[in-house]
């Protein structure tokens, strides 16, 4: 949760006014800038703006920092023969290791 000061301009337009701050950033929206767009408040305690919870789907995918994230493909090994780019089906589907 991000406790330091939000900005006093829409993260979108560039323009002050009526701002919904993100819980996880710095960043403030409009309700129409945000991405949804967004209709009224979000109901409950937290709210994560559209940049945090785009980031938060990156990192379900790969952190960039495991060993299977940083591994590099040889093209020889099983893992990588079961890769389609080497001609495989991709049944093995070697993923991040913290998804």
């Amino acid at each position: 949760v991000f406790e330091g000061e939000h900005q006093d301009i829409c993260y979108m337009c560039f323009n002050g006014g009526d701002l919904l701050c993100c819980d996880y950033c710095d960043k403030a929206f409009h309700l129409l800038c945000h991405i949804p767009p967004l209709f009224e408040i979000p109901p409950g305690r937290l709210w994560k703006c559209c940049e945090c919870s785009a980031l938060g789907r990156t990192r379900l995918y790969r952190c960039g920092e495991c060993k299977n994230c940083l591994r590099v493909d040889c093209g020889k090994c099983q893992n990588c023969r079961d890769k389609p780019k080497f001609g495989g089906p991709n049944r093995m589907k070697q993923t991040c290791i913290h998804k």
